[in-house]
């Protein structure tokens, strides 16, 4: 459990801000996927006088109650930090039955507690506050709270007990009001702080106790195979949830199985889509690149060859007829330097015709010539 549990504890290997972020995000998980989560707070009974008797007992205490935790059913999945010197043990995706169950369990072990160095285990009574999902969402934080509230409920029973103090809606309500105060003066924060340290208490002593459950079985006398009973009891019902474990994760493989195949049948259908749209709508033909292609290089230096002509001769009419303009001093012979250019003649009948049919060549030869880009010309 090296990185399961704070580097507070012997052998932890995470730091306190980064695990209680890690268990709000255990916890978020559970609570989208609808699974159970729930919390237990084990503080040790009369922790401040065994202390003051024995200076480091404490820390060689919680050592022993780690190493307990450790041996729990499925403690691989468990998260496990310090909350006002308690351990403070988040649990998901277990069946909230097994919650006092696994309670009742520590409680039995920890009066036959080995501590690291002692040949003979010590008898150490445990105050535990146990905490639930609810269906009411609450920050991670009331968790927390109500269940140390239960573990100071349970101290000042004497402990060797696991108390569910129900005040979610009390706590909710302070960690909202805390929270709507965090703004203030340091001043101010500082006396709710005091105020805040001693609510705990007030309210154990007035509130919790009416509304507290305690797990009756947990305080009664040891019996000899009360560890094997609980233990047994336990790994029943995580033997029972294993049915669930194992069908969830079946339907979480088929669910992931369905949704593959869905969306490769959505790709197929769209590649299809698109095959059928390019059939019904071709893309347009790029002249230029057909003329060019190599395969009709011959034909369009035929082409070209045949303008370059064409553009010669009507440049060359084009000049006689400047030319002949020019002239003032013309006699009514002029028709004879017309005649000269492509046999055409005012007089004949199809004078019009034919200047049409070469002002229509000219245009296209022009329009052919810029959609070549240049190439083509008499030059």
């Amino acid at each position: 459990m090296l990185d399961t549990h704070s580097d507070a504890l012997p052998g932890g290997g995470v730091p306190a801000r980064d695990l209680r972020l890690r268990m709000q995000d255990t916890r978020r998980q559970c609570r989208q996927e609808g699974l159970p989560f729930f919390l237990l707070v084990v503080g040790v009974t009369g922790a401040a006088r065994r202390e003051a008797e024995e200076p480091g007992v404490g820390a060689r205490i919680r050592a022993a109650l780690l190493e307990l935790v450790t041996t729990l059913p499925r403690a691989d999945e468990f998260l496990v930090d310090l909350e006002d010197e308690r351990l403070l043990v988040a649990v998901p995706d277990l069946p909230v039955e097994a919650a006092e169950v696994m309670a009742q369990l520590l409680i039995a072990g920890a009066r036959e507690l080995n501590l690291d160095g002692e040949p003979e285990s010590r008898r150490v009574s445990l105050e535990i506050g146990l905490a639930f999902e609810q269906e009411r969402e609450l920050d991670f934080e009331t968790l927390v709270m109500v269940a140390s509230e239960g573990a100071q409920v349970a101290a000042a029973r004497g402990g060797e007990c696991a108390v569910h103090s129900e005040l979610y809606g009390l706590l909710q309500n302070r960690v909202d009001r805390l929270r709507r105060e965090a703004g203030d003066a340091s001043e101010a924060a500082s006396e709710d702080a005091s105020e805040v340290a001693l609510e705990p208490a007030e309210t154990s002593a007035d509130v919790a106790e009416p509304e507290a459950e305690v797990a009756d079985a947990a305080r009664a006398p040891a019996e000899p195979d009360e560890r094997e009973r609980l233990a047994a009891q336990l790994q029943a019902l995580v033997d029972r949830d294993a049915k669930r474990r194992n069908q969830r994760e079946v339907e979480a493989e088929l669910r992931r199985t369905a949704e593959a195949y869905a969306a490769e049948a959505v790709a197929k259908v769209e590649r299809e889509r698109r095959r059928l749209m390019e059939a019904r709508n071709p893309a347009p033909s790029n002249p230029a690149a057909s003329i060019t292609a190599p395969e009709d290089h011959a034909q369009v230096e035929l082409l070209q060859r045949r303008l370059a002509k064409l553009v010669a001769t009507l440049e060359e009419t084009e000049r006689r007829l400047q030319e002949v303009s020019s002239r003032k001093d013309l006699d009514d012979g002029v028709e004879s330097a017309y005649r000269a250019v492509q046999g055409l003649s005012g007089y004949e009948d199809d004078f019009e015709v034919r200047s049409a049919m070469m002002r229509e060549i000219f245009d296209a030869n022009l329009a052919l010539r810029r959609s070549l880009g240049g190439s083509g010309s008499a030059a």
